[in-house]
């Protein structure tokens, strides 16, 4: 923190990277998007997506061989929140009324649900977009 007259700047640091399953075969450097709790795949088609970038290459014998976990730099910060209803792993989410999350419908994407909720007034992990 510097302080500059009565301004005082905070310097945020990013994150480095978040622990993950690899769901499939994946190089360092591919955007990869939420398909299970804590676990993540290649980002491939436009409608996926993507919550970060791979920090490591996992072949497809890695993942047969259980080799399977990583690290992936983060696109938003994970934030525990509120469930308004039940919400599956890798759902698109958005803001409900009391600022609780819910699977997108109509609204802004807010962003992705890094874990699963299975009713409503359950703490849910979300990866903020």
């Amino acid at each position: 923190m510097a302080e500059q007259g009565k301004l005082m700047v905070v310097r945020h640091e990013a994150h480095t990277g978040l622990s993950a399953t690899f769901a499939a075969a994946i190089n360092a450097g591919s955007p990869v998007k939420v398909t299970a709790a804590k676990t993540v795949s290649a980002a491939v088609a436009g409608a996926d997506i993507a919550v970060g970038v791979s920090h490591h290459t996992k072949t497809a014998q890695n993942i047969t061989d259980g080799d399977n976990r990583g690290a992936f730099r983060l696109r938003g910060d994970v934030m525990p929140m509120t469930s308004s209803a039940a919400i599956v792993a890798g759902a698109q989410v958005e803001i409900a009324a009391l600022g609780k999350v819910v699977t997108k419908s109509t609204g802004v994407l807010f962003g992705i649900a890094w874990t699963a909720a299975t009713a409503a007034d359950q703490e849910i992990q979300i990866i903020v977009l």
